[in-house]
This record gives structure tokens, sequence and C-alpha cells, in this order.
């Protein structure tokens, strides 16, 4: 069962998530904000280029030209804002930080969900939000994708989403011990 807002509060008053903003609370959920760290994929080449010659080509060199064209760029998004946002274009897909640190004890567990209104406005995350018992000091890296055939905006602060957290038993082995993502402070890709 979720947690409910008074819930979430005390939590996040033990250092659940810093900062914290009592106007992020919702009902059964924590807005999480765009913080200042991002990676946006970028491609080399057009895939419609090495597709002309797919066919002439062994399909293991196809797909190593492939993973060779695409790369990462790092972007501070620091100098943006609500009125000079970094802009996405459709199919556009980034990886960014929260603005917020968790450090979650070892009986809650989060799931991220975009907010409503940016889902209506065609921004998409993959669902690989979950935040294990355990996991601690670190920012919310969010796979986002603009599906809109205009730009969206990306700045700090921007409400993207929400974590909706429950509460478990103490498991056997804690993401404190197990986690890969633990103490990140900044976007994250993945390892592994």
């Amino acid at each position: 069962m979720p947690l409910i807002d008074k819930e979430i509060t005390e939590l996040a008053k033990q250092g659940l998530v810093v900062p914290f903003n009592l106007e992020m609370i919702n009902p059964c959920s924590l807005d999480i904000s765009i913080g200042y760290s991002m990676k946006i994929m970028r491609k080399k080449l057009s895939y419609n280029l090495i597709n002309l010659v797919r066919n002439l080509l062994p399909k293991d060199l196809v797909i190593k030209l492939l993973k060779e064209q695409v790369y990462w760029e790092d972007i501070d998004l620091i100098n943006y804002n609500q009125n000079h946002p970094f802009w996405l274009f459709h199919g556009d897909k980034i990886l960014v930080a929260s603005l917020e640190t968790f450090n979650f004890p070892d009986n809650i567990c989060a799931q991220f969900r975009l907010k409503s209104s940016r889902g209506r406005e065609f921004y998409e995350h993959l669902e690989a939000g979950f935040c294990d018992v355990g996991w601690h000091g670190s920012k919310l890296t969010m796979e986002i994708e603009c599906r809109n055939y205009a730009p969206l905006p990306i700045h700090p602060h921007l409400r993207i989403g929400q974590l909706i957290f429950e509460r478990t038993n103490n498991p056997l082995k804690s993401y404190k011990i197990t986690g890969r993502y633990n103490n990140d402070n900044h976007v994250e890709g993945s390892k592994g």
C-alpha cells in the first residue's frame, strides 16, 4: 500500500530526500524535479545511410557500425532555466539526474512515474524507475524521450515526475550492500 502525505513528510524530515520542500508532497507521492546533470544520446551518421548498405554487409558488421554511431554528450544544465530551457526535439533521448538526493532506509522502496502533465505533453519515461530499499546518497537518473513533434523544455527545477513509496520488511541484503548506483551525485549511464 502506498505511503500517504504525512508518512512521506515524516520520512523526508528524517533525511529521505535532500533538499526537502513541503510543496512537493502530494496525497500519495513526492514530486521530483530536474537537476543540473544530463546526458543526451547523439548519432554520428544517419542510420538511413547505413540502412542503404545493410544488405551488402554482414549482419555483425552492420550492428558494429550502428553501435559505433551512437555516443553520449554530457550537458551541464546550470545555465538553463524556465525562460531559457534546453530544448528536446522529437526522438531525443536523455538521461537526466534529479535535483534531489535520496537516502532510503532498509524498509522503504519507491517507484518513479512521470507527472500526468508531463505525459500529456508527450515526455516519455522508460519503465526503469524502481528505487530499492537502502538506496542512498544518490540522485535519481531518469530516462526521458521527447515523443512530441514540437520541442519540449528541460531545465533545472522542472517538476518531471513523482515517487510513490511503499513500506517493506527489511531484506536479508540491503541495496546499501548490493547496490551499484549508491552515492551517485550526477547522472549515471548503465553500469552493466
